[in-house]
């Protein structure tokens, strides 16, 4: 019909380009701005000129977004694994006997034993145990945003600690309390040493103080004795134990407004005991000192309590601790109003 067909290029107006000699802007018929999203690029004439308006690049799928997370993760750990293997730039300088011809430090003098938490077995349980009692939650949660968060806010803190912990060993570290045992000390070698190796061998107060250079030990087991601080068992640990409490509170609302059940804070406790029988097991087994796992935990901590707060509205605020951010879609704390029932929030079709 002519009417129709009138009615239905009306003259829509659009934004204005201005082009040089201030002409009004160019109106598109309607049926003419349906077909401007289906292309790739928008075309506008002005002048008779085409001018090429690319549209914006797509944004990346979820699963190229989860596999690059996944590499750097990878890329990091294995980074500091390279790092852990090699040795220590650092030279330090240690004392065996004094003029009593007694070992001076007997707290670094321990036989070397056997591990009784392989290094291994640590970095396993750190993640390992922590993501599946995540996994196990989704048949309450039923969240795929909450478990994929949860995850990831796992391994962001395993990785920043364990590449954290790692440079700090290889940079500063310190002795083990096995690490005479494993030097296996010869100290006439201080006399054979060329001069530029023998600038702090036999020196300090009454020539005590000697380095590397005269133990006689495996070269392996001597870099890993000079590699003490800080704890690495410790570190994974506290990270994945601590970010699994965070996550248990968040859930189960165990520090809110309301007194809840004494089941629900050994629940919370049951990781860090956890974490901290892990790290104790290192000075039975004369594996670190007493300041090298309170380093690993202080530092695993505070990557649980970042990497919590990275993937989720809060840390301990009952009200929002349990909602899992989204990576391109800021929070807004001030659109949500708690629910009636209980006062907590529920997105993403979670219960809690």
């Amino acid at each position: 019909m002519p009417g129709q067909k009138a009615e239905a290029d009306v003259k829509i107006p659009t934004a204005k380009m201005t082009p040089p000699n201030d002409e009004p802007g160019m109106l598109l018929t309607e049926s003419e701005l349906k077909m401007v999203p289906q292309a790739r690029s928008a075309t506008i004439h002005a002048e008779g000129e085409p001018i090429e308006r690319p549209l914006p690049p797509r944004a990346p799928s979820m699963f190229s977004r989860l596999i690059a997370a996944v590499q750097i993760v990878i890329i990091r750990i294995m980074a500091s694994g390279i790092l852990y293997l090699s040795k220590p730039p650092a030279s330090r300088s240690f004392a065996v006997y004094n003029q009593n011809n007694d070992v001076v430090y007997p707290q670094f003098a321990f036989p070397l034993r056997d591990e009784i938490i392989p290094s291994w077995l640590a970095i396993f349980l750190g993640p390992f145990v922590p993501v599946v009692i995540l996994l196990l939650f989704q048949v309450y949660v039923r969240s795929f945003w909450d478990a994929n968060n949860a995850i990831f806010g796992v391994l962001y803190s395993l990785s920043n600690s364990v590449v954290f912990q790692v440079i700090i060993k290889w940079l500063i570290g310190g002795l083990r309390p096995h690490f005479l045992d494993v030097c296996k000390p010869d100290l006439s070698l201080a006399k054979t040493l060329p001069k530029h190796k023998s600038a702090y061998i036999a020196s300090g107060f009454s020539n005590m103080y000697y380095t590397r250079e005269i133990c006689t030990g495996d070269p392996r087991q001597i870099n890993d004795a000079l590699s003490s601080f800080p704890s690495g068992h410790t570190t994974a640990a506290f990270a994945g134990f601590v970010f699994l409490s965070l996550y248990l509170n968040g859930k189960l609302k165990i520090f809110s407004h309301q007194h809840t059940q004494l089941w629900k804070m050994h629940l919370f406790f049951a990781p860090i005991l956890v974490a901290t029988l892990i790290g104790g097991a290192l000075t039975i087994d004369a594996f670190h000192n007493w300041y090298d796992i309170l380093a690993g935990a202080i530092i695993g901590t505070t990557m649980a309590f970042s990497a919590y707060r990275m993937t989720y509205a809060a840390v301990f605020d009952p009200r929002y601790n349990h909602i899992p951010l989204h990576r391109n879609k800021p929070f807004d704390y001030d659109a949500i109003r708690p629910s009636s029932d209980n006062g907590f929030t529920h997105l993403d079709h979670s219960r809690l």
